[in-house]
């Protein structure tokens, strides 16, 4: 994970003191740290943004045994995140999107999404996703400045 800062948009590295930067920092997948952070700085403030998901989740489950739950079962389960996403704050709108995205504007904002499709070799799909990205980031520094800032 990254962590993006709101006023200089300088990004550095996940650290060990989660929870403390919240003031001055929001955070995005590493790999999409770089078209999070021209958004921003251009004044398209996002809200939420994943890169996508090679693997699957693990999730904590509790067992029945004897009527009594035991944690600290964990499972692998599902499909990985197989899509990329970036939601931006309410009244936020884009002279144009980036090549092969879709746009829905919801609740929460517009949200431009790009689903991979399935990927059976996990290079093969971390090697689209960072072309992916490095897409992005040209398209956002292609997008006008409308100085709307943190």
């Amino acid at each position: 994970m990254a962590y993006i800062h709101k006023k200089t948009f300088d990004v550095i590295h996940s650290t060990n003191i989660d929870g403390l930067l919240e003031q001055e920092y929001f955070e995005a997948d590493d790999m999409i740290a770089l078209p999070i952070r021209e958004l921003n700085r251009r004044g398209y403030k996002t809200t939420s943004s994943c890169s996508g998901h090679p693997f699957k989740e693990l999730y904590e489950i509790s067992v029945a045994l004897d009527n009594k739950n035991l944690k600290g079962h964990y499972e692998a389960y599902g499909a990985p995140e197989l899509r990329c996403h970036i939601t931006f704050c309410d009244g936020i709108s884009l002279p144009w999107l980036p090549k092969g995205f879709k746009a829905d504007a919801g609740e929460d904002g517009l949200t431009i999404t790009q689903n991979i499709g399935v990927c059976e070799d996990e290079f093969d799909y971390l090697e689209e996703t960072l072309r992916r990205m490095r897409m992005l980031y040209d398209w956002a520094l292609s997008l006008p400045d409308i100085g709307r800032h943190y």
